[in-house]
């Protein structure tokens, strides 16, 4: 009795969320400051099991971890979302302990909860400066690499090969030089809009660097990776109107295609900076295509 007394004597003054669960799961005791938490009374959480308030996504591993935690007597931790009255989903991080009487006999789940979605919204600003390009929005040359690599790793089973596309600016540090970093930095920003709008579902684009891109996607044929290069080209036409000055702009693009069994990604990156190196030689607005292993070469002029 004296220690139930304290421990409401704490839960009823702490300002982070506590309860009870049995082991079926239902909560039996909810700190009053569930209401200051979440916006909901106590008698919204009592005898309705522990999940109730959670997110559909993060329901099932909430409750694979409450029963292992009871099977093997441990403590529990846990980073979840669960819902606020008036504010929507709030991330909210978890401890809990089982509590077992002098019979080892199971009493109840002791669970602390406390809101931590100011330090998500934080970590979450953290990843993008460091996997996002600051101008453009785009995934930067370190998020691409981990992502090629996934998805090399992956093996799509919809797609027999992948085509590296490596493209930049024609005639780009011109436009820098003679109108200044500020229309530079405009013209790059249209340029990644366009290619934005040729992006389906499975392909990825980034910006390596300068006015340097960078798109990966999984194909069937080379035909595929051909297609995909000329609408590229197909977007970039037209006038463009940029910081009162008007552009044709247009873009050069090297091309690797190979199995995706047999893909790294420094070969392939190495093999479409290859071809966007001889697309350049040949002129500009020009693509060119590597195959690997060795097939005959396409170009487009």
């Amino acid at each position: 009795m004296e220690s139930e007394r304290r421990f409401r004597i704490i839960a009823e003054n702490s300002s982070d969320l506590i309860m009870l669960i049995n082991k079926h799961g239902l909560i039996t005791y909810v700190s009053p400051s569930c209401r200051e938490m979440l916006g909901f009374k106590d008698t919204n959480y009592i005898g309705k099991h522990f999940t109730h308030h959670v997110h559909p996504d993060d329901k099932e591993k909430m409750n694979t971890d409450f029963q292992s935690a009871l099977h093997n007597q441990q403590n529990w931790q846990a980073e979840f979302r669960q819902l606020h009255r008036t504010n929507g989903w709030l991330w909210s991080e978890l401890h809990g302990t089982p509590v077992f009487d002098d019979k080892n006999r199971f009493m109840h789940m002791v669970v602390l909860a406390r809101d931590i979605t100011m330090r998500k919204q934080y970590e979450e600003k953290l990843e993008h400066i460091a996997f996002y390009d600051y101008l453009t929005k785009l995934p930067n040359r370190l998020l691409f690499m981990r992502r090629l690599n996934e998805i090399i790793e992956g093996n799509d089973d919809n797609a027999d090969k992948l085509a590296v596309i490596m493209m930049d600016i024609d005639q780009f540090k011109k436009y820098n030089d003679n109108f200044g970093h500020d229309v530079g930095d405009a013209i790059i920003k249209e340029f990644a809009r366009r290619i934005k709008l040729n992006l389906r579902k499975n392909a990825l684009a980034a910006r390596l660097g300068g006015d340097e891109f960078v798109m990966v996607l999984p194909i069937v044929s080379t035909e595929e990776a051909a297609a995909m290069a000329q609408n590229i080209q197909k977007t970039m036409q037209g006038e463009w109107q940029v910081v009162e000055h008007t552009f044709n702009v247009t873009t050069s693009m090297g091309i690797a295609v190979a199995p995706v069994q047999s893909s790294t990604s420094h070969t392939m990156l190495k093999h479409a900076d290859l071809a966007l190196y001889e697309a350049k030689e040949s002129g500009r607005n020009v693509y060119k295509i590597k195959v690997m292993p060795a097939e005959p070469s396409t170009t487009n002029n």
